[in-house]
């Protein structure tokens, strides 16, 4: 990519999404030590092009002239909490994080789901009665 430190970038992208960034900052309280912990995950992609050449576009003699050219390049980071370790007493525990969004969205999409095979049952028995 013109113009572009790729090796950089790319050490900015690695740095970005790297393992560490899965573990937030842990801390204590009260005796309990508490890491939270996220999935990070993320994409990227990059390119450069020209647009052929056009001659007789512009009033300059070389077609070269009138090309344009262009490079880019760029990638998405999502985080999203997951859960945390508990350290009490000597003794490491999971907590998930409970997402009230997430369950009342997977629950309607079950419920749609058992719904639409319930009505997919009963036009095909009645198809099989009235034959």
């Amino acid at each position: 990519m013109t113009g572009t430190d790729v090796p950089a970038l790319l050490g900015r992208i690695g740095d970005s999404i790297s393992g560490h960034k899965s573990f937030g900052p842990a801390f204590e309280k009260d005796g309990i030590l508490l890491i939270p912990v996220a999935y990070v995950f993320g994409g990227g992609g990059g390119g450069e092009g020209e647009e052929p050449a056009q001659p007789g576009k512009d009033k300059a003699d070389k077609p070269e002239s009138n090309q344009k050219k262009g490079s880019g390049g760029g990638y998405g980071l999502v985080t999203w909490p997951i859960g945390a370790y508990v350290v009490q007493d000597g003794q490491v525990r999971w907590v998930p994080v409970i997402d009230p969004g997430l369950m009342m969205t997977s629950g309607a999409l079950a419920i749609a789901v058992v719904v639409r095979s319930l009505r997919r049952k009963r036009r095909r028995a009645r198809r099989r009665n009235e034959r």
